[in-house]
């Protein structure tokens, strides 16, 4: 089981939600940027550059004025992954199946189905 936080980015741009999950048990956050959460079915989450671990603890100001982030949820998920699609199974704090593909742009990707 995998780690994840989604995380409320106010003070930089328009507010947003980051959601982080870890990709192995060492390595960085995958995360995708989303205006709402927790996801519906035709959302569209914009997947942004791997984050650093840190933040699966982290709240408070960002480096270089770049806003605050607050947590939102925190807990343990199972990732199955391929190119596309992707498969969130969120199992603490409560359980929520988010499925994931990629749309015909590189960066975003469309919320199939929540469970």
């Amino acid at each position: 089981m995998m780690r994840f936080v989604v995380l409320h980015h106010e003070g930089f741009g328009e507010p947003h939600f980051d959601v982080m999950i870890e990709s192995s048990a060492d390595g960085l956050l995958m995360t995708w940027r989303a205006i709402d959460w927790p996801p519906v079915a035709g959302d569209e989450l914009l997947r942004i550059g791997d984050h650093r671990r840190e933040y699966l603890d982290y709240e408070g100001p960002i480096s270089n004025n770049r806003g605050n982030v607050r947590r939102v949820v925190a807990g343990v998920c199972e990732l199955s992954s391929s190119e596309s699609p992707i498969t969130i199974r969120i199992i603490e704090p409560q359980p929520l199946l988010i499925l994931l593909r990629k749309s015909d742009q590189p960066e975003v990707w469309r919320v199939v189905e929540v469970d």
